[in-house]
This record gives structure tokens, C-alpha cells and sequence, in this order.
């Protein structure tokens, strides 16, 4: 959910056809700065981009963004018609907005870790961080002085080398909440195992678990989970099989 919006007209169309900015806070939780509004060159539509960031194989993906479709939607929605009241700049009230943070779910998946040994770095990991309907890629945790792992949201640096955020929380219960969520899933442990599809209709069938899977081209399918739940995951498959044995026998 949108809880706050600006949209700022700029006086002359750039080059790339941007003709605005806007910020969006989302969920109470985080503000998304330089979205940009831009002009189609060919037909003249408005339409919203994300702020992007430039990968090492020189393409760009999105910094944040909406997970489906009818939240990008909706997002393009507000920004659009914010942008259409023909002021210089536009600010919702946030009192047409949800408002409360309760039940806004939070977490963090993708974690890659780094050796920072190796690296000769302080940054021990990255991760995507899901807030609600949005997810933020490229969050990462580095060690400060003491050690302590830090939350580094991202930023861009302008011609003079200055830092500034993209993604910025709200508040401090925010950060901590974002930064908590991070800490844990870098802490976390986790296991793969190949399983038939009987397998995992078994372990879903279980809702206490929390799996990740994905198809194999040998249609078996690789299971990501927690390493505490390892033997309640044997378990379950060998309690699936025993009864699959028997039908055939």
C-alpha cells in the first residue's frame, strides 16, 4: 500500500524524456526516491519507471518494484495522476492512505554471502528484501568497526562522490525491523535436496514447513529449506514413500 506520494513536474522535458519525478512511501515502511515519469518519443503516452541500477553485464534492472502486476498498476495509477493535476509539485494526503503498519509483512531471501577475506571487504553479504507487495534488491550487510553487521539500502552516487539513498525506511523502528529481518536470514542455514513430485506434495501438505522449490528437467524438483528442519523434512519423505511402496505393492 502507497502511504505517501509526491510527483514534481520538471519546467522542460529531458532528453531521455523524463518530464517528472516521484517518491512513494510504501507500507509506513520505506520511501522510493527518483522514480521517474517519462514521455513515449513515439506516441507521446506517459508511463512510470522504477529507479534502475546498472549491472556488470551492462544491462539494468529495477532497484525495487512492485511484485505483481496489480500493485505496478496501481502505483502507475497515482504517479499518473498526480502528475496530470498541472501542478509544479503534487502531494497526496496520507489520510486517503492505509496507515497502519500492523500485518505488513516483512522478510529477506536470495542472501549470497561473501568472504570478505577474499574480497578484502567489509560487505559479508546481499540479499532482496520483500516488503508487503514490493521487494528491494541488493540490500547488503557489511561489518562496521566493531564488527556488528550493518543494513546498507541502496544508493547512488552523484558527480561530486556524494551517497544518496533510493531506498530510505521510514523511521528508526523501520530500519531496525528491515535490518533484523536481514541479520536473521543471513544467519540462516540452508539445505537443497532433490525430491519427486509425490515427495513434495507430501511436504506441502505439511504447512508448518517453509520450502522453496524449483523444477529440474528430469521432473524431480529441488527443495531449498531451513538446515533446523532437516529431520522433520527425512521424515516426511520416508513416511511419503513407505505409503507409496505399499500402494504398489
Amino acid at each position: 500500500m502507497i502511504t505517501n506520494l509526491t510527483v514534481t513536474r520538471l519546467n522542460e522535458p529531458r532528453n531521455n524524456g523524463i518530464v517528472g519525478f516521484a517518491t512513494a512511501t510504501f507500507d509506513k515502511t520505506f520511501t522510493v526516491n527518483s522514480i521517474s515519469i517519462r514521455q513515449n518519443q513515439m506516441d507521446g503516452n506517459l508511463y512510470v519507471r522504477m529507479p534502475q541500477r546498472r549491472t556488470q553485464n551492462g544491462t539494468y534492472i529495477d532497484v525495487c518494484h512492485p511484485l505483481s502486476a496489480e500493485t505496478r498498476n496501481e502505483l502507475n495509477r497515482l504517479v499518473l495522476d498526480c502528475f496530470n493535476k498541472n501542478q509544479k509539485s503534487y502531494t497526496t494526503l496520507e489520510e486517503q492512505f492505509s496507515t497502519n503498519r500492523q500485518g505488513v509483512s516483512v522478510s529477506a531471501q536470495n542472501c549470497v554471502k561473501y568472504n570478505t577475506a577474499e574480497t578484502q571487504s567489509n560487505v559479508l553479504g546481499r540479499m532482496d528484501l520483500v516488503v508487503g507487495d514490493m521487494v528491494i534488491h541488493n540490500a547488503k550487510l557489511y561489518a562496521n568497526a566493531n564488527g556488528e553487521p550493518q543494513l546498507s539500502l541502496p544508493s547512488y552516487k552523484d558527480s561530486k562522490g556524494d551517497y544518496h539513498g533510493i531506498v530510505i525506511p521510514t523511521d528508526k523502528s523501520a530500519f531496525q525491523e528491515l535490518r533484523n529481518v536481514a541479520i536473521n536470514e543471513y544467519n540462516t542455514e540452508y539445505k537443497y535436496l532433490e525430491c519427486t513430485p509425490k515427495e513434495i506434495k507430501a511436504l506441502k501438505d505439511n504447512s508448518n514447513l517453509h520450502i522453496k522449490t524449483k523444477e529440474l528437467n528430469n521432473g524431480n524438483i529441488a527443495i531449498k529449506f531451513n538446515a533446523k528442519d532437516v529431520a522433520k523434512i527425512n521424515n516426511i519423505i520416508q513416511k511419503a514413500n513407505a505409503v507409496n511402496n505399499s500402494i504398489t505393492r
